[in-house]
């Protein structure tokens, strides 16, 4: 139990600081909620990747759940607390300036790169583990 919730601490640091570090290479700058929401999605996105799902499907179900988290934390930091984080509200398709097609369909490519990414790096500790002759590495 303790391995599995260190894996998923892991999965959490890793994807909320990338979303931050993507935020500041597009934007300039990012916030703090956004090591909050990229520690979700990557966590969410990680479970899909050990799923039988399909990779496009997979990248839609991702885009998706990205595309949730992002209005569940703006609506609360930017409409409930005031923070003014982002505001998509210009963006054609948007809901309460908060998420819009336009992003959404970015998050399903990059959904579909995580998964992607997350499968071929599990498949190389697998196949790595198995070499070495020791037990299969579980965290379910």
């Amino acid at each position: 139990m303790l391995k599995k919730a260190s894996f998923i601490a892991a999965q959490f640091t890793l994807g909320g600081l990338a979303y931050c570090g993507i935020e500041v290479v597009y934007r300039g700058y990012t916030h703090r909620t956004m090591l909050v929401a990229g520690g979700i999605c990557v966590v969410l996105l990680c479970l899909l990747a050990r799923s039988q799902i399909g990779l496009i499907a997979g990248a839609v179900a991702g885009g998706l759940l990205i595309t949730v988290v992002e209005f569940s934390i703006g609506t609360v930091a930017n409409l409930w607390m005031g923070w003014e984080v982002w505001d998509y509200s210009f963006q054609p398709f948007n809901l309460w300036g908060q998420v819009c097609l336009g992003y959404t369909l970015a998050w399903c490519a990059l959904g579909g790169l995580v998964i992607l990414f997350a499968r071929i790096i599990r498949g190389a500790v697998l196949l790595y583990v198995e070499r070495e002759g020791k037990r299969r590495i579980g965290y379910r």
